[in-house]
């Protein structure tokens, strides 16, 4: 008899911009969900030194881009001490920012394959496979950042966002980037389809540049057995506090 396979979908960290006790819930939550799977959902750094608004400021140039890839990468060693299961990640829109301001600003760099994420956050390292930018993750569902880059616009409502993939793509979908956390569902053609958005571990009071964000912090949980599938989002405050089935 073939048992549930449990995949824990999270890991929008926005390094340095994290919130350092949601993330120690979540490396509790790990020990206590104990999941087959751990997909990182994308923007686990943030990179704003070489996003396009801080070009020509001080935050290009303060030279703190190794010291963040360094706590992120000393983030997946606690991870691992813990999890030795399937560990894939997307890449993110923010961790994206380094290619594009390779090729924008420094040319000749840009095909350096030291430039490359997966070998910036140590992948291969720590067993961990780079994601496409669309993923499966069951029969019928999969997951995604941003579809690569093709996201051109984002609901204001959670789950809003994914749940339009879902219907572009005939397919549930599991996706990041937005920031929010939520879950819906609808019936196309006779067929259920669910758009899942897994929230951030970000620290909303380091977001400086926007004021009271509509930004749910958490993650999802996937759970599938041959053609069943239970999916749900985890809420988690700003202060650690996790609700999940009496966690």
């Amino acid at each position: 008899m073939s048992k549930w396979t449990r995949v824990l979908i999270s890991l929008e960290l926005q390094v340095p911009f994290h919130n350092k006790k949601i993330y120690e819930s979540f490396l509790g939550f790990l020990i206590h969900y104990q999941p087959d799977r751990l997909v990182g959902i994308g923007d686990a750094a943030d990179c704003p030194a070489p996003a396009r608004w801080n070009r020509g400021t001080a935050e290009e140039y303060a030279s703190k881009l190794q010291q963040e890839i360094n706590t992120l990468t000393g983030m997946f060693k606690d991870i691992r001490y813990i999890f030795d299961g399937e560990f894939g990640i997307h890449e993110g829109n923010h961790e994206r920012r380094i290619n594009v301001y390779a090729k924008t600003k420094a040319p000749a760099f840009a095909s350096l394959d030291c430039l490359e994420i997966g070998n910036l956050l140590k992948y291969k390292e720590f067993g961990i496979t780079e994601l496409p930018a669309v993923a499966p993750l069951c029969r019928g569902w999969v997951t995604t950042h941003d579809l690569g880059g093709q996201l051109r616009s984002t609901s204001k409502y959670a789950g809003g966002t994914a749940i339009g993939i879902a219907r572009r793509l005939g397919k549930s979908v599991v996706m990041g980037h937005t920031h929010k956390l939520g879950h819906i569902q609808e019936v196309v053609g006779g067929r259920r389809l669910h758009g899942i958005e897994t929230g951030h571990q970000m620290d909303v009071k380091k977001a400086n540049y926007i004021s009271y964000p509509n930004w749910q912090s958490g993650w999802a949980v996937v759970e599938y057995k041959d053609d069943k599938v239970h999916a749900q989002i985890v809420n988690v405050e700003q202060n650690g506090k996790i609700h999940f089935n009496g966690y």
